[in-house]
């Protein structure tokens, strides 16, 4: 042992050393492949207490990997001789929202620095982390290990959303005489093990919810009790961190899954009854078994589906959109490419028929095609090169528009609009061995790709293949899932992901563009919401909420579904229970429109035309 700290574990080498205590070290490293991570190491003298870490590390290690909420660990090992125990983690977010350049300059993103940066959040974002830890806490129990030391400053973010971490005093058991956590955080009587993490959890939300010190429980700030979402959400978690944090041992939950079910009542949300309207809604009930659970249980709406047409909808390289579609004369069109050259495609939904024109000295390879927001034509993007061009109606050759271009490598991503700017833009792609993330926008004044310069906190990973659609007014722009990872390396491993396919994960997440301010907001994390086989999203203006299609794997014949999801409601989508035409297994869908005026969800797939009325229940 030195002054400077134990020596490092083999094919690591030191940055900068993060923090430190007595007999414990935390440190910005570069692991075999160069990539920065943390390395924590511990000393202890006592053969014993080494022994007891080293058991509770294999505990951990599997649970951190497979339980969303948990700051995984990595990898571990332990030097007998020198008493030395070594963990790896994960780089949590950057303070910034984005990796520095100079990973010297990194600064970790944790609970307490996020509430410095956002003093006000909303109550639903305070629930949905609630959710997402007590779940945490639960696979924790569940493996026999308590955490004793939750607090804003021991949760970091990964990937935006926050994670349990610093488990230097993880243990199995409570003694008597042990000390834990910080002050405020635990309660005086030390009973319940597990309740005693949960007090923990419920006075950090507390802190980041209200914005007060843990010492000022219960009180609430003005703008809470006030804020429309209190009468249907906020007294819900107030409710849920007054039992969480009671000091009368027998009203405290005794279990984090009872505090993780009451905030997923409460991200439900319910309208507070007086008790004389709460006895009149029990009497109306009458006989309905469970009473309040059962009504509020019930889905919100349900999907009624029409097999419009069941003849085949697979139109060779199909790509047409929203974007696309005239409703006014009923049209759809569709501008694809493949060796032979451009096709304009057209297809009539008064009569269910389709028609193409062949362009052989036509563009190769289309990007994206969309109804221009600077005229009324027909425009497409070349992929690869990134050249503009007019689409003529009538079927004539493509016109290009004078186009200049940055990168080429930049365009083979995912198309939008912004009728802000009156421009077009495209995000991500795959080019050199590579996704990015990168964003470029069309001038049609000076014909040129200009990047976007982002500065949103948090950015999505590099990735390809999204599925980018607007949302109301297309001021706003969901984009879901692609394949890619953190760094854009094809072939690069990503801890706690699933289902590599040897070069890139599917990710999954879902982001909001808003193109007002251009800045990204994350609405799903990554793999957070995996539904298997089909995916694809559209936004519904009536319902003013996203609704996503759901099918099968290629082994695996699943009934579709259409999920309901709102900013408001759930955190993850809701499955609609089907009436009508009980649909077939979907394996491809081509293109989801949305008909203004009946707001009816049009579904083309490989199994035919349909149309869903979505109903409240």
């Amino acid at each position: 042992m030195t002054g400077s700290g134990p020596a490092l574990p083999p094919n690591y080498e030191l940055i900068r050393p993060i923090s430190q205590r007595p007999n414990s070290w935390v440190l910005l490293v570069r692991d075999s492949q160069y990539r920065p991570c943390c390395l924590k190491l511990n000393y202890s003298t006592d053969p014993a207490e080494l022994q007891e870490q080293i058991t509770l590390r294999n505990a951990l290690m599997r649970v951190s990997l497979k339980a969303p909420g948990l700051l995984p660990m990595l990898d571990w090992g332990v030097n007998t001789n020198t008493g030395i125990l070594w963990e790896k983690f994960p780089l949590a977010d950057d303070v910034t929202g984005t990796m520095p350049e100079d990973p010297a300059a990194y600064r970790p993103m944790t609970l307490a620095e996020w509430c410095r940066q956002n003093p006000e959040p909303t109550t639903q974002t305070v629930i949905s982390w609630g959710i997402r830890l007590a779940s945490a806490l639960t696979a924790l129990h569940d493996e026999g290990l308590l955490h004793l030391d939750i607090k804003p400053s021991n949760i970091l973010f990964l990937d935006g959303l926050p994670s349990l971490g610093d488990y230097g005093s993880l243990s199995r058991s409570v003694q008597p005489h042990q000390h834990m956590g910080s002050d405020g955080y635990y309660p005086p009587d030390k009973h319940g093990s597990h309740a005693l993490d949960v007090f923990a959890l419920g006075r950090t939300l507390y802190e980041v919810w209200s914005g007060f010190d843990r010492y000022h429980f219960p009180n609430l700030p003005t703008r809470l009790l006030k804020a429309p979402e209190w009468e249907s959400h906020g007294w819900m978690l107030n409710e849920s961190l007054i039992r969480a944090t009671d000091v009368r041992v027998t009203r405290r939950f005794s279990v984090a899954a009872q505090f993780g079910q009451a905030l997923s009542e409460a991200n439900e949300g319910r309208t507070r009854l007086s008790r004389r309207k709460a006895a009149a809604a029990l009497l109306t009930l009458g006989a309905a078994v469970g009473g309040f659970s059962i009504v509020r249980n019930l889905p919100s709406h349900h999907a009624v589906w029409h097999h419009r047409s069941k003849a085949r909808f697979g139109y060779e390289q199909w790509i047409a959109n929203e974007l696309t579609c005239d409703w006014n004369t009923r049209m759809l069109y569709c501008v694809t490419a493949d060796a032979r050259g451009s096709f304009f495609q057209r297809y009539d939904l008064e009569r269910f028929q389709w028609k193409y024109t062949a362009h052989p000295r036509g563009p190769h390879r289309i990007l994206f095609s969309t109804f221009s927001p600077w005229s009324e034509e027909l425009i497409f993007c070349e992929s690869v090169s990134g050249q503009v061009f007019r689409m003529p109606l009538d079927g004539s050759p493509p016109e290009p528009l004078p186009t200049t271009l940055l990168n080429q490598l930049d365009f083979t991503g995912s198309g939008y609009v912004n009728p802000i700017q009156q421009r077009i833009g495209q995000f991500g792609g795959y080019g050199n061995f590579r996704v990015h993330n990168r964003r470029h926008e069309y001038d049609p004044k000076t014909g040129l790709w200009e990047q976007i310069s982002e500065t949103s906190p948090q950015l999505p990973w590099p990735r390809g293949g999204t599925q980018i659609f607007p949302g109301k007014d297309r001021k706003t722009w969901f984009m879901l899932g692609g394949s890619g990872n953190r760094e854009g390396q094809e072939g690069l491993r990503e801890a706690n992901l699933k289902s590599f396919t040897g070069t890139f994960y599917p990710l999954g997440d879902f982001w909001r563009l808003d193109l007002t301010t251009q800045q990204w907001r994350p609405l799903l994390g990554i793999q957070e919401w995996t539904p298997p086989g089909l995916q694809k999203g559209i936004y519904h203006p009536t319902l003013d909420s996203v609704l996503f299609l759901t099918g099968s794997e290629p082994t695996r014949p699943t009934q579709a579904h259409v999920h309901l999801w709102t900013e408001s409601g759930e955190h993850l989508p809701r499955a609609l229970p089907n009436r009508g035409d009980s649909p077939p297994p979907l394996f491809r869908c081509w293109t989801l429109l949305v008909e203004p005026g009946s707001g009816d969800l049009w579904v083309f797939a490989d199994e035919g035309i349909f149309t869903v009325k979505i109903r409240a229940a």
